[in-house]
């Protein structure tokens, strides 16, 4: 729940990024996508913490090369510009070709996301191919949620509190994406 109550704080904070209709926009992304290919709720979660726990250890990696705000700007240009429909909207569906996509390639490298789509595959028994269609909207969707803890103005470069929060993780179990995302959805609701 410690990265859902981040999340509610960059709401909360004008100083930063978050706001409701960003949450809502990723949050209905994510359970359009489920709908669209059949996917309960519960393995759409288990699809989400798998993809978090892959980014966890990409982006710690990311960070500790180029530093927190060569990250956050990274995570930025990844996400699209500084609107969550731009993010969505120019992945173009399930399919990418974007500049957008060619920044999440380098963020993210295909063996990465080969290994995110096995281990789903293994967690929730749904087909390879699906998965790697999806990874797609995924990972911009997660990146879309750890944007949300910008800052707003250049004066407070490198600290977004939800990217710490999630990179920080004391492996405790209250950085689970798939758990905020749950959470969202029901706040949203």
């Amino acid at each position: 729940m410690g990265l859902f109550y981040d999340i509610l704080s960059s709401i909360n904070n004008p100083e930063l990024e978050g706001d409701v209709s960003s949450l809502e926009t990723l949050t209905k992304t994510v359970q359009d996508l489920a709908n669209n290919n059949g996917i309960d709720p519960s393995t759409t979660q288990t699809m989400i913490s798998t993809v978090g726990n892959y980014l966890r250890s990409t982006l710690k990696d990311q960070r500790s090369t180029v530093g927190n705000q060569q990250l956050e700007n990274l995570i930025t240009q990844a996400s699209g510009s500084n609107n969550l429909d731009g993010l969505l909207g120019s992945l173009g569906g399930l399919a990418g070709g974007t500049a957008s996509t060619a920044l999440i390639q380098s963020l993210i490298p295909e063996s990465v996301q080969q290994q995110m789509v096995n281990s789903i595959a293994q967690k929730t028994g749904l087909n390879a191919e699906m998965i790697r269609g999806l990874i797609p909207v995924l990972i911009p969707v997660v990146l879309g949620l750890l944007k949300m803890g910008t800052p707003k103005t250049s004066s407070l470069p490198g600290n977004n509190p939800i990217l710490n929060s999630f990179l920080d993780g004391d492996k405790d179990g209250d950085v689970d994406l798939g758990d905020a995302f749950k959470f969202a959805s029901r706040f949203i609701k």
